[in-house]
Protein backbone atom coordinates (compact mmCIF):
# COMPACT_ATOMS: atom_id res chain seq x y z
CA UNK A 1 0.00 0.00 0.00
CA UNK A 2 1.33 3.44 -0.80
CA UNK A 3 2.04 6.13 1.74
CA UNK A 4 0.32 9.45 1.68
CA UNK A 5 2.35 12.45 0.65
CA UNK A 6 4.56 14.17 3.17
CA UNK A 7 7.58 16.42 3.09
CA UNK A 8 10.68 16.16 5.20
CA UNK A 9 12.49 19.08 6.80
CA UNK A 10 15.60 17.77 8.47
CA UNK A 11 14.43 14.82 10.53
CA UNK A 12 10.85 16.07 10.80
CA UNK A 13 7.96 14.80 8.71
CA UNK A 14 5.04 17.11 8.15
CA UNK A 15 1.60 15.70 7.55
CA UNK A 16 -0.14 18.08 5.14
CA UNK A 17 -3.41 19.43 6.57
CA UNK A 18 -5.06 19.05 3.18
CA UNK A 19 -4.72 15.28 3.51
CA UNK A 20 -7.23 15.40 6.34
CA UNK A 21 -9.64 17.12 4.00
CA UNK A 22 -9.05 15.20 0.79
CA UNK A 23 -9.22 11.83 2.56
CA UNK A 24 -12.54 12.62 4.19
CA UNK A 25 -14.46 15.32 2.33
CA UNK A 26 -17.55 14.61 0.28
CA UNK A 27 -18.47 17.69 -1.77
CA UNK A 28 -21.85 18.31 -3.36
CA UNK A 29 -20.14 18.47 -6.74
CA UNK A 30 -16.73 17.03 -7.51
CA UNK A 31 -14.15 17.38 -10.23
CA UNK A 32 -13.69 14.54 -12.67
CA UNK A 33 -10.80 12.45 -11.29
CA UNK A 34 -8.08 11.67 -11.99
CA UNK A 35 -8.19 14.09 -14.93
CA UNK A 36 -10.44 17.07 -14.11
CA UNK A 37 -9.97 18.59 -17.54
CA UNK A 38 -11.44 15.58 -19.33
CA UNK A 39 -15.03 16.17 -18.20
CA UNK A 40 -17.15 18.80 -16.46
CA UNK A 41 -17.73 18.67 -12.69
CA UNK A 42 -19.59 15.54 -11.61
CA UNK A 43 -22.46 14.88 -9.15
CA UNK A 44 -21.42 13.58 -5.75
CA UNK A 45 -23.66 14.32 -2.77
CA UNK A 46 -25.73 16.29 -5.23
CA UNK A 47 -27.88 14.21 -7.51
CA UNK A 48 -28.54 16.99 -10.00
CA UNK A 49 -28.68 20.75 -10.41
CA UNK A 50 -30.28 23.29 -12.71
CA UNK A 51 -29.81 26.99 -13.48
CA UNK A 52 -32.37 29.61 -14.32
CA UNK A 53 -32.12 31.29 -17.71
CA UNK A 54 -30.23 34.28 -16.31
CA UNK A 55 -27.60 32.15 -14.57
CA UNK A 56 -28.31 33.83 -11.22
CA UNK A 57 -29.96 30.87 -9.49
CA UNK A 58 -28.70 27.32 -9.05
CA UNK A 59 -31.10 24.72 -7.62
CA UNK A 60 -29.31 21.67 -6.22
CA UNK A 61 -31.05 18.41 -5.37
CA UNK A 62 -29.08 16.19 -2.99
CA UNK A 63 -29.28 12.42 -3.07
CA UNK A 64 -31.95 10.84 -0.92
CA UNK A 65 -30.82 8.40 1.77
CA UNK A 66 -27.37 9.81 2.54
CA UNK A 67 -26.48 9.52 6.22
CA UNK A 68 -23.81 10.98 8.45
CA UNK A 69 -21.42 8.48 9.98
CA UNK A 70 -23.50 8.39 13.19
CA UNK A 71 -26.60 7.39 11.25
CA UNK A 72 -28.37 10.76 11.18
CA UNK A 73 -29.83 11.74 7.78
CA UNK A 74 -28.02 14.32 5.68
CA UNK A 75 -30.42 17.08 4.64
CA UNK A 76 -30.38 20.67 3.50
CA UNK A 77 -30.64 21.63 7.20
CA UNK A 78 -26.93 20.78 7.38
CA UNK A 79 -26.13 23.02 4.42
CA UNK A 80 -28.11 25.92 5.86
CA UNK A 81 -26.40 25.46 9.22
CA UNK A 82 -22.98 25.51 7.56
CA UNK A 83 -23.80 28.62 5.57
CA UNK A 84 -25.68 30.87 7.96
CA UNK A 85 -24.59 29.62 11.38
CA UNK A 86 -20.94 29.04 10.54
CA UNK A 87 -19.76 30.80 7.40
CA UNK A 88 -21.84 33.96 7.75
CA UNK A 89 -21.82 34.20 11.54
CA UNK A 90 -19.27 36.92 12.27
CA UNK A 91 -18.52 35.36 15.66
CA UNK A 92 -17.12 32.15 14.25
CA UNK A 93 -13.49 31.78 13.27
CA UNK A 94 -14.13 29.68 10.18
CA UNK A 95 -12.75 31.44 7.09
CA UNK A 96 -14.86 31.71 3.97
CA UNK A 97 -13.51 29.54 1.17
CA UNK A 98 -12.20 31.86 -1.58
CA UNK A 99 -13.97 29.77 -4.22
CA UNK A 100 -17.34 30.81 -2.77
CA UNK A 101 -16.92 34.50 -3.54
CA UNK A 102 -18.93 35.51 -6.59
CA UNK A 103 -16.97 38.76 -6.67
CA UNK A 104 -14.92 40.68 -4.11
CA UNK A 105 -16.72 40.48 -0.77
CA UNK A 106 -19.89 39.00 -2.26
CA UNK A 107 -21.21 35.48 -1.64
CA UNK A 108 -24.46 33.85 -2.74
CA UNK A 109 -27.62 33.64 -0.67
CA UNK A 110 -29.11 30.24 0.08
CA UNK A 111 -32.79 29.36 0.02
CA UNK A 112 -33.98 26.06 1.47
CA UNK A 113 -36.66 24.62 -0.81
CA UNK A 114 -37.18 21.33 1.03
CA UNK A 115 -35.17 18.69 2.88
CA UNK A 116 -33.37 17.65 -0.31
CA UNK A 117 -33.30 20.83 -2.39
CA UNK A 118 -31.31 24.01 -1.90
CA UNK A 119 -31.10 27.08 -4.10
CA UNK A 120 -28.04 29.32 -4.46
CA UNK A 121 -28.92 32.86 -5.47
CA UNK A 122 -26.18 34.95 -7.04
CA UNK A 123 -26.24 38.74 -7.40
CA UNK A 124 -24.92 38.43 -10.95
CA UNK A 125 -24.79 35.59 -13.49
CA UNK A 126 -22.19 33.16 -12.18
CA UNK A 127 -20.68 30.81 -14.73
CA UNK A 128 -18.29 29.09 -12.32
CA UNK A 129 -20.77 27.87 -9.71
CA UNK A 130 -20.10 24.18 -10.40
CA UNK A 131 -16.34 24.63 -10.34
CA UNK A 132 -16.53 26.69 -7.15
CA UNK A 133 -18.49 24.04 -5.28
CA UNK A 134 -16.07 21.37 -6.50
CA UNK A 135 -13.07 23.41 -5.34
CA UNK A 136 -14.11 23.80 -1.69
CA UNK A 137 -11.73 21.99 0.63
CA UNK A 138 -14.37 21.42 3.29
CA UNK A 139 -17.80 19.83 2.93
CA UNK A 140 -20.50 22.32 1.99
CA UNK A 141 -22.39 21.13 5.07
CA UNK A 142 -21.77 20.63 8.77
CA UNK A 143 -23.77 18.16 10.89
CA UNK A 144 -26.39 20.39 12.49
CA UNK A 145 -27.73 17.65 14.74
CA UNK A 146 -24.28 17.30 16.29
CA UNK A 147 -22.78 20.78 16.26
CA UNK A 148 -25.84 22.87 17.13
CA UNK A 149 -25.43 21.67 20.71
CA UNK A 150 -22.22 23.70 20.84
CA UNK A 151 -23.52 26.78 19.01
CA UNK A 152 -24.78 29.78 21.04
CA UNK A 153 -27.70 30.32 18.66
CA UNK A 154 -29.09 26.93 19.64
CA UNK A 155 -27.75 26.47 23.16
CA UNK A 156 -27.69 29.37 25.62
CA UNK A 157 -24.97 27.62 27.62
CA UNK A 158 -22.65 27.34 24.62
CA UNK A 159 -19.93 29.85 23.77
CA UNK A 160 -18.31 30.86 20.50
CA UNK A 161 -14.94 30.19 22.08
CA UNK A 162 -15.87 26.55 22.47
CA UNK A 163 -17.64 26.36 19.11
CA UNK A 164 -14.60 27.75 17.31
CA UNK A 165 -12.61 24.76 18.46
CA UNK A 166 -14.51 22.90 15.74
CA UNK A 167 -13.20 25.26 13.05
CA UNK A 168 -10.29 23.04 11.87
CA UNK A 169 -11.44 19.91 10.05
CA UNK A 170 -9.06 17.85 12.16
CA UNK A 171 -10.96 18.82 15.32
CA UNK A 172 -13.66 16.79 17.07
CA UNK A 173 -16.21 17.61 14.38
CA UNK A 174 -14.55 15.02 12.15
CA UNK A 175 -16.11 12.38 14.42
CA UNK A 176 -19.35 12.89 12.51
CA UNK A 177 -18.54 12.82 8.83
CA UNK A 178 -19.92 12.15 5.38
CA UNK A 179 -16.58 10.77 4.27
CA UNK A 180 -15.04 7.34 4.24
CA UNK A 181 -12.87 7.87 7.32
CA UNK A 182 -13.49 9.56 10.64
CA UNK A 183 -10.03 10.85 11.51
CA UNK A 184 -8.98 11.50 15.10
CA UNK A 185 -8.77 15.04 16.48
CA UNK A 186 -5.27 16.48 16.64
CA UNK A 187 -4.22 19.69 18.35
CA UNK A 188 -0.48 19.20 18.73
CA UNK A 189 2.58 20.15 16.66
CA UNK A 190 2.72 19.36 12.95
CA UNK A 191 5.07 16.39 13.23
CA UNK A 192 2.35 13.81 12.98
CA UNK A 193 4.02 11.77 10.30
CA UNK A 194 2.65 9.83 7.37
CA UNK A 195 0.00 7.14 7.27
CA UNK A 196 -0.97 4.36 4.95
CA UNK A 197 -4.13 2.36 4.47
CA UNK A 198 -3.74 -1.17 5.78
CA UNK A 199 -5.90 -4.16 4.90
CA UNK A 200 -7.78 -3.68 8.16
CA UNK A 201 -10.38 -1.05 8.89
CA UNK A 202 -8.12 1.71 10.09
CA UNK A 203 -5.25 3.98 9.22
CA UNK A 204 -1.91 2.70 10.47
CA UNK A 205 1.53 4.23 10.81
CA UNK A 206 4.48 2.81 8.88
CA UNK A 207 6.72 0.41 10.87
CA UNK A 208 9.49 2.98 11.40
CA UNK A 209 7.08 5.72 12.47
CA UNK A 210 7.94 5.62 16.19
CA UNK A 211 11.68 5.71 15.57
CA UNK A 212 11.29 8.73 13.30
CA UNK A 213 8.82 10.75 15.31
CA UNK A 214 8.88 9.18 18.77
CA UNK A 215 5.12 9.18 19.30
CA UNK A 216 2.05 7.80 17.61
CA UNK A 217 -1.06 9.74 16.75
CA UNK A 218 -4.17 7.83 17.91
CA UNK A 219 -5.79 6.11 14.99
CA UNK A 220 -9.53 6.13 14.42
CA UNK A 221 -11.25 3.37 12.44
CA UNK A 222 -12.65 4.16 9.05
CA UNK A 223 -16.41 4.42 8.83
CA UNK A 224 -18.31 5.01 5.61
CA UNK A 225 -21.42 7.08 5.28
CA UNK A 226 -24.21 5.17 3.63
CA UNK A 227 -26.12 5.97 0.46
Amino acid sequence: MGLTAARSVGDRLYYFPFLYVNMTREPLITYNYPFPGDAPPQPNLAESWTFNDEGTEMAIKIREGIKWSDGAPFTTDDIMFYWYDVMLDENTSVPMAPALFVEAGVVPELEQIDALTIKLIFPVPYNYAEQSLAAIWDNFAWPKHFLSEFHPRYNSNATYEDFNKFAPYWSDRSKVTLGACALPPFFGPPEVGVFRLDQGDGLVAPPDFVSVIGTLLPIAPCGRSSL
